[in-house]
């Protein structure tokens, strides 16, 4: 018995993910459940937030096999998160590589070193600094979105 996931990102703030299990193998008919739930003849779970799940399967004999599998919140960061920083922090005199004080955030890697203490400062308006726009709730939320799934080059 064998297994395969597919997973759709749940989004960010939201409960919207899905995982698509596919069994081959063993002796049909298969049972899917989602970290010990009950047992169920679909292979699709939805309305899954972010966060790991195991996902078992039992066939007609009682063989069982598993995986787990992460759904994320599938905020990119070349399409959402790095506009914000280029707009709101990458700018002259601050986070564009001017400034030896501060951090180069026109760098994706110095980025990701420093995204938990972006997160923290977005979160609690000390970034972007007085005098730049604030950010709206929701680049607030796509920042820490992006960060809770790695931080990841996507």
């Amino acid at each position: 018995l064998m297994i395969e996931s597919q997973i759709e990102a749940s989004g960010c703030e939201t409960a919207n993910g899905t995982l698509t299990i596919t069994a081959t193998g063993g002796n049909e008919p298969y049972s899917y459940s989602l970290d010990g739930g009950a047992a169920q003849t679909d292979n699709l779970f939805s309305n899954l937030a972010t966060g790991d799940y195991t996902a078992l399967v039992t066939d007609a004999d009682g063989c069982e096999t598993s995986i787990t599998v992460t759904v994320s919140t599938g905020v990119s960061y070349n399409d959402i998160v790095k506009p914000i920083i280029d707009t709101s922090c990458a700018i002259s005199n601050c986070h564009d590589g001017s400034n030896a004080a501060v951090p180069n955030w026109t760098s994706l890697a110095t980025v990701q070193t420093n995204a938990n203490n972006i997160k923290t400062k977005t979160g609690d308006g000390s970034m972007p600094p007085a005098g730049q726009p604030d950010l709206t709730t929701e680049q607030i939320q796509s920042i820490a979105c992006w960060v809770d799934d790695g931080a990841l080059d996507n």
